[in-house]
């Protein structure tokens, strides 16, 4: 294939992708390079760009290396016109575009920018190190402050290369929100073309990383199915559970070891208990071929350090060069035994709760859930992509954690209305009123419209 097939090639898809040269884009084209423009490119660009010369704002933009009538390698990628920002300003400040385009990373292949309203540095890995063949880079070095998010394309599989470009290409699309006659369908053909993520296993992967180093914090935002992914991991591993939720009023007596009244006597008399830890860490000693689990959930909901004291210290990965010894009640503990697990959960949206300190954080891993749709017949797929684009759109890397799980979004047709309107919708203003995502003030009153049939502000 040469360039100029290839430039065909692009021009339908794009096309495909709802593109129209007379509506919604230009299509720019030259292929061979002159004085003014050493590289050979073809390239997408704002409809309001004048057709030739300097342009603004973000394109869509194949350099393409062509020895001998046969393409070698391109690359493909979003470019700053050299005239900088002048409507897409805005987008380059939000996360969304990014993030989108991240989607696509590829190894070391793919090259991004971390801020895509720069355009006053260099996009150095792609130009330093060995990705381009020497001729493509030397041709580059005039664009090295304008390219926001790249990637080298070989065409030694041309089916690879084109379903690459497609990727790019249909990402592009979608931010530019083009439409044909049918713009479902055009729609529709764009998401699966940039969905190239799977579903995530979660109740396999804690289970790995539980059986191998024994502490682990499940943390993400409400909805994401925490505390059913502990529980749904001690089922699978046929262990004996332990649970315990923690709250502002858990102390050392209810995890640890405490004094309770007897209510069989006339008079007040106290007698030791064993709690909840205590309790998981005899049975492990007792059963030692049983694997035991203990789900701790809502983690850091009490105050940790009282209700923990010095038994941190035996959360140990690695202890062997742990000495410590405690006393509790009649018993010594030195270690937590090998067969006990332990879970914790923690809801990350909850910001007037008590943070983790160090010193614990250190002796557990710490997995993410994030927010992923359902497969059943009951789950409101539409309502929760529409929820996850905002979130992607607009949340900066901490407010990510605050995005709704999909528990949120299982309910009846009819049940999701009243769902949106007196769970979904108050949470979303608690996070506005917080100062969280004020850029997406709008995007939410137009999904609450839709789905709550009712005004987020009145």
């Amino acid at each position: 294939m040469t360039a100029k097939g290839l430039s065909a090639l692009c021009k339908e898809w794009a096309t495909n992708y709802g593109f129209s040269e007379k509506s919604n884009a230009i299509w720019r084209e030259n292929l061979v390079g002159d004085d003014d423009n050493k590289c050979p490119f073809f390239a997408i660009i704002r409809p309001e760009q004048p057709v030739s010369g300097p342009y603004s704002d973000f394109s869509w933009v194949i350099f393409p290396l062509e020895k001998e009538g046969i393409m070698q390698q391109a690359v493909v990628g979003l470019v700053v016109g050299s005239f900088g920002f002048q409507s897409d300003l805005e987008a380059a400040q939000l996360p969304g575009w990014r993030r989108d385009f991240m989607r696509l990373k590829n190894g070391e292949k793919t090259v991004f920018k971390s801020d895509f309203a720069d355009i006053e540095s260099t996009l150095e890995p792609l130009l330093s190190g060995d990705l381009l063949r020497v001729e493509l880079k030397s041709r580059l070095e005039k664009y090295k402050t304008v390219l926001s998010a790249v990637e080298v394309v070989n065409f030694d599989n041309f089916e690879e290369a084109h379903r690459r470009i497609q990727l790019w290409l249909s990402t592009y699309a979608s931010l530019r929100n083009w439409g044909g006659k049918s713009v479902a369908a055009v729609r529709n053909r764009i998401l699966r073309a940039i969905s190239t993520t799977e579903q995530i296993d979660y109740v396999r992967e804690v289970k790995t990383l539980l059986l191998k180093h024994h502490y682990v914090i499940l943390q993400g935002a409400p909805g994401t199915g925490k505390t059913y992914t502990a529980l749904a991991v001690a089922q699978e591993l046929a262990a004996k559970q332990f649970f315990i939720q923690f709250h502002a009023e858990t102390t050392y007596a209810d995890f640890i070891y405490g004094l309770q009244p007897r209510t069989d006597s006339v008079q007040l008399l106290f007698e030791p208990r064993k709690g909840v830890l205590l309790q998981a860490v005899d049975y492990a000693k007792a059963n030692p071929s049983q694997t035991v689990v203990l789900i701790i959930d809502e983690i850091n909901r009490a105050n940790l350090p009282n209700v923990l004291g010095p038994v941190f210290y035996l959360f140990e990965q690695d202890d062997s060069t742990h000495s410590v010894v405690l006393t509790i009640g009649n018993e010594e503990i030195s270690r937590i035994p090998d067969n006990l697990l332990v879970i914790g959960t923690m809801n990350t949206a909850d910001r007037s709760l008590a943070v983790v300190d160090f010193a614990l954080r250190r002796r557990f891993l710490w997995y993410t859930l994030r927010p992923q749709p359902f497969s059943g017949a009951n789950f409101r797929l539409e309502a929760f992509e529409q929820m996850s684009q905002i979130f992607r759109q607009y949340a900066c890397d901490t407010e990510l954690s605050l995005q709704p799980g999909p528990s949120y979004f299982v309910a009846s047709e009819d049940d999701f209305e009243q769902r949106a309107r007196f769970e979904l919708m108050p949470l979303i203003k608690e996070y506005l009123a917080e100062g969280y995502m004020p850029k997406a003030k709008d995007a939410f009153c137009a999904y609450f419209q839709q789905y709550a049939k009712a005004d987020l502000y009145e």
